[in-house]
């Protein structure tokens, strides 16, 4: 069994990723529970809740990346898998709680073809799956890194598919998903080679000037 990278942290970086840890952990035997034993009310707001803070918590692990190149901070990339597991465990609690209360097995054709967000969720469900699976370093030396990478390139496209499945289940409010849709839109952009190395450019450090040699 690969042990994982925060082992051999130093005790600060050790107190920060358990912080994380914990706080994406807290909400969910709540949640489990609210889906168990709760009212039928109570769940439909769970299933709202949970595929919202599944979208939240992707767009952190999605903008990792960029901000640890923009503000010259590797260490942001270790936290990558974790939030990137946990907002796949959300996204797996809001799927399957949404398949068993809202009995989607029943629905007719019709229902399906009305209600697309349903068979986009599916789909961006089932491609999350592999993405989290191989997480491992296991699984990561097995692979190769080029494979690898070639895989996990699918959530370019997968976080648009996530976002616009939030805005077509909205029927009302549709304030948050057009929020993460810009979101995710301008993480993309940030990503291309040319708008990178301009905002590296921006966001470089200027030496200090030294002071002017003092006359006699």
């Amino acid at each position: 069994m690969s042990k994982g990278p925060w082992i051999r942290r130093p005790r600060r970086d050790r107190v920060i990723y358990w912080a994380v840890w914990l706080a994406l952990a807290t909400p969910l035997p709540f949640l489990l529970w609210t889906g168990v034993f709760g009212s039928m009310r109570q769940r439909d707001q769970l299933v709202q809740q949970e595929g919202l803070w599944a979208i939240r918590i992707l767009i952190a692990g999605f903008a990792l990346s960029p901000l640890a190149r923009l503000l010259r901070a590797p260490v942001l990339h270790r936290y990558k898998r974790t939030v990137g597991l946990f907002g796949f465990t959300y996204a797996a609690c809001h799927g399957v709680f949404y398949f068993l209360y809202g009995r989607v097995w029943q629905f007719p054709l019709r229902i399906w073809e009305r209600r697309l967000y349903i068979p986009l969720g599916i789909l961006c469900l089932l491609l999350l799956i592999p993405l989290a699976v191989t997480s491992t370093d296991g699984l990561m030396r097995r692979m190769g890194p080029r494979a690898w990478r070639r895989l996990h390139a699918v959530i370019y496209p997968l976080m648009l598919m996530i976002t616009v499945h939030a805005l077509w289940q909205s029927n009302i409010d549709y304030t948050q998903p057009w929020i993460y849709l810009t979101i995710v839109a301008l993480l993309l952009a940030v990503r291309l080679p040319p708008v990178m190395n301009v905002l590296m450019k921006l966001t470089r450090r200027r030496p200090a000037k030294s002071a002017a040699p003092a006359i006699s």
